[in-house]
């Protein structure tokens, strides 16, 4: 079936037109965040047979933004190759066939626009030839971004030959670099890095090398302080030396190449068995084998024998342990299991220091070898082309700033810029609209309690750096410069600063809300530019409950006025701890559904998955549904949540819910100060600038209940300023079979008219919301203005002519 895309005109009706003639009008960004995939979905041998083996791309009815896209289907095993047939739909041209060792494919040349299909099939070494999988649709959308990457063999001659340093870019850049930096602002923050290294760094004594490794620590808080410990150190470390190494280059002083060298030769003497090795901390490894291959490539040279050798061994013997355990252990091999955030970072650090060593260690083709092709083939195993980020913005933002040093060593050694993938392209667009200044937290997921603005601007200056898109460029222009001085900002690429203040007029005029349907997220903002804006955040995810996701499917974030009202309660203060175990992972912690007292989602399980099922936007009014019957594994069959939000200030959430076994019902809403109880149904969250008013209008007979404690609070060292939070429920008296809840929510408490719900017939019901009628229920939700009842409707899911059943 076709999904649709609803456009508000002045007079207030949507118009509708199917989203596949819709694709090719707008731009890829503006296509993914207001369209959901259309829902054809083929199962064969290619389709994954857990839900962490490698998926389906392009799966069935896909809309490519990157050209030509990347082909991958679940791994199969060893002493297979692979067919792969991909033709023009109607076959108007000669089909593409290739022969490839791997479960993915980049093609050498970009398709033309339009529509096109493809299937595989294997060939076993002993048995012959294979079924073939079914065959699966795609487009290329009309304004997809080309990015052709060479063969695997190709881009290693291009390391092979390139000059040092390969970290830089070439003569022509680089000079271009040393002008900038002797100009303008850029040269006065220039000068203060030059004064800082002279000043705080050259001489200065080092961090002695962390004496305990963590698997020497059997008491999990103190193994975890100590691998804190290990990270700050390392953390501090390479980037003093990173930013000595390149302030050298740039300005050619001795002094600072003779303490780039002592700094690199004490990290080179730290045991790479023991604290900062891959067995104790893989990332500390990781992060000291880049740091010693990039000063080997600046300085190259420059270097004597001895260091020389002592460089390179301690390089390839840190880059071989993170090789050995990340990339071919089958156990984590991206390969067969993408979904592993450290083996993607290793896979790009690895590719990024085999570019680096080429010439210098046989080890490194290798490396490059078996990276290279599988971090650009999973792209980002996090999100899709929609640029969302399935383990939360906090880490999406970390993971954004190790990737882009990555890529730019890429790009400078071999001439494959990975900014043109298609996650990388569009991540601005969900940062865009998930941290918007005035943001106070980051959202779902792991660390969403963070507020870390300076960082978000960081990474909106170092993205723009990177990719220049209408976006990018928005996204820059609305934060203030941070943290300028930061080595990868400062001799990263060179770009325009934005003009500020920001000014919207000079921007693309972007819509309120969006969704990201890779991820699950819905962005729904009264005012997207205005940092006093109120947003609600829903979440319905197909990633699941694993990895940093939390068991939080149909769980919506109320933000307002910059403060966090109803929140994403409990705290990330380290993983698996017994407040993380036992609250923040816990559906019971989220403004979500429970039952029984408590019981939801199952915890780190990727098969715990919700989705969006229906999403429209239309002008005044934003329509979400999310089916998180599957999150429930199996203890509900039927948990499905729709959110209407009447823009500014007016929304109803209603929850369809149905067991085989009767059960008691939980509604959770989670605050930071105590949640006022008014009476009539009627709760308050108040938090001063920002406030929030819940009415309950229709639910099962229930007891609110209220606390300020968690089962198991904080580990206060990790967390020393935590303070308690306020979780209200509303439990259902009896047990039943079905239940279903509807609650009107004001945002900023405006006392706008919310009439008495009416029951309809499908036992959903009709509510006035200011100066329309809004009906929702389990065939979905249609929004009319007051007047005729003839009247065709603003906006409605499913769209008219497709029954919730379709879904």
């Amino acid at each position: 079936m076709n999904r649709v895309l609803c456009l508000f005109a002045s007079v207030g009706i949507a118009f509708c037109g199917l989203a596949t003639a819709a694709a090719d009008r707008v731009d890829p960004w503006q296509y993914y965040i207001e369209t959901l995939p259309e829902d054809a979905e083929v199962t064969d041998w290619l389709s994954p047979q857990t839900e962490l083996e490698m998926p389906v791309y392009p799966f069935n009815a896909a809309v490519a933004v990157q050209n030509p896209p990347v082909f991958h289907w679940r791994y199969e095993g060893e002493d297979l190759s692979y067919e792969v047939v991909i033709e023009p739909a109607g076959g108007k041209a000669e089909p593409i066939r290739r022969i490839t060792e791997y479960n993915h494919l980049m093609l050498n040349a970009p398709l033309a626009i339009g529509d096109w299909r493809w299937r595989v099939r294997r060939w076993h070494d002993r048995e012959g030839a294979g079924d073939w999988g079914e065959w699966r649709s795609f487009r290329i959308h009309e304004k997809a971004h080309e990015f052709v990457a060479p063969s695997v063999q190709n881009a290693w001659d291009r390391a092979w030959e390139r000059r040092r340093p390969r970290s830089f870019p070439g003569k022509e850049g680089f000079n271009t670099l040393r002008r900038d930096l002797n100009q303008g602002e850029r040269r006065l923050v220039f000068r203060e890095v030059i004064q800082n290294v002279e000043e705080n760094m050259i001489g200065a004594e080092l961090d002695p090398e962390p004496p305990t490794a963590t698997f020497e620590v059997e008491d999990f808080y103190e193994r975890i302080r100590v691998a804190r410990f290990i990270a700050q150190v390392v953390n501090r470390a390479t980037v003093q030396l990173g930013t000595t190494v390149y302030t050298w280059y740039l300005t050619r002083d001795e002094k600072m190449l003779e303490e780039a060298w002592r700094r690199a030769m004490d990290l080179a003497s730290w045991d790479p068995e023991h604290s900062t090795g891959v067995r104790s901390s893989d990332l500390s490894n990781l992060r000291i084998a880049l740091a010693l291959a990039l000063v080997y490539d600046i300085t190259r040279n420059e270097l004597d024998e001895e260091t020389e050798t002592t460089l390179r061994r301690m390089t390839e013997y840190r880059t071989q342990a993170a090789f050995d355990e990340y990339v071919v252990n089958p156990r984590r091999a991206l390969e067969l299991k993408p979904y592993n955030s450290h083996g993607f970072r290793q896979a790009g650090a690895v590719t990024a220091i085999a570019a680096l060593m080429a010439r210098d260690t046989p080890r490194a083709q290798n490396w490059f070898f078996r990276t290279y092709p599988i971090y650009l083939a999973v792209n980002n195993p996090w999100g899709g082309a929609d640029g969302g980020f399935g383990n939360g913005v906090n880490y999406g933002i970390w993971d954004a700033v190790n990737n882009m040093q990555y890529w730019d060593i890429i790009e400078n050694a071999i001439d494959v810029n990975p900014t043109r993938m298609g996650w990388p392209m569009q991540a601005g667009v969900f940062f865009q609209y998930l941290v918007p200044p005035g943001t106070p937290n980051s959202s779902f997921g792991d660390g969403g309690e963070n507020w870390f603005p300076d960082v978000w601007a960081l990474v909106a200056m170092m993205y723009r750096q990177r990719i220049d898109t209408p976006i990018s460029r928005r996204f820059a222009a609305q934060w203030e410069p941070q943290r300028p001085e930061y080595y990868l900002h400062l001799y990263g690429p060179l770009y325009e600063e934005p003009e500020r203040p920001f000014d919207p007029v000079k921007h693309p005029d972007l819509p309120d809300t969006a969704v990201f349907p890779s991820i699950g997220w819905v962005a729904m903002h009264s005012e997207l530019d205005d940092p006093d804006r109120y947003s609600i955040l829903f979440k319905s995810s197909p990633y699941g409950s694993f990895s940093h996701s939390h068991a939080d499917q149909n769980s919506f974030i109320i933000n307002g006025r910059q403060q966090s009202l109803a929140l994403d309660s409990g705290y990330y203060d380290t993983w698996k701890s017994k407040h993380h175990l036992a609250w923040t992972m816990q559906t019971k912690a989220h403004n979500a559904i429970t039952f029984d007292g408590g019981q939801g989602q199952p915890e780190q399980d990727r098969g715990a998955q919700g989705r969006i099922a229906d999403f429209a936007r239309c002008g005044l009014y934003d329509m979400a549904v999310g089916d998180a019957t599957r999150a429930y594994g199996g203890a509900l069959s039927k948990a499905v949540r729709t959110i209407a939000y009447l823009r500014p200030n007016l929304a109803l959430i209603h929850d369809d819910l149905a067991s085989d076994e009767a059960r008691t019902w939980e509604w959770n809403l989670h605050a930071w100060t105590e949640i006022a109880e008014e009476g009539d149904g009627r709760f308050t969250i108040d938090m001063g600038k920002g406030k929030v008013c819940f009415r309950v209008l229709a639910a099962p007979d229930y007891a609110a209940r209220q606390t300020d404690r968690f089962p198991e609070d904080p580990d206060p060292f990790f967390v020393p300023d935590w303070k308690n939070q306020w979780h209200l429920t509303l439990a259902s008296t009896a047990k039943s079979t079905e239940a279903r809840f509807l609650v009107a929510v004001d945002l900023d408490c405006t006392g706008a008219e919310i009439g008495a719900p009416e029951t309809n017939a499908d036992g959903g019901f009709a509510v006035r919301l200011g100066d329309h009628r809004v009906e929702i229920g389990a065939s979905g939700a249609t929004a009319r203005r007051l007047g005729p009842a003839a009247e065709p409707p603003v906006c409605a899911v499913p769209p008219k002519g497709r029954a919730a059943a379709d879904r």
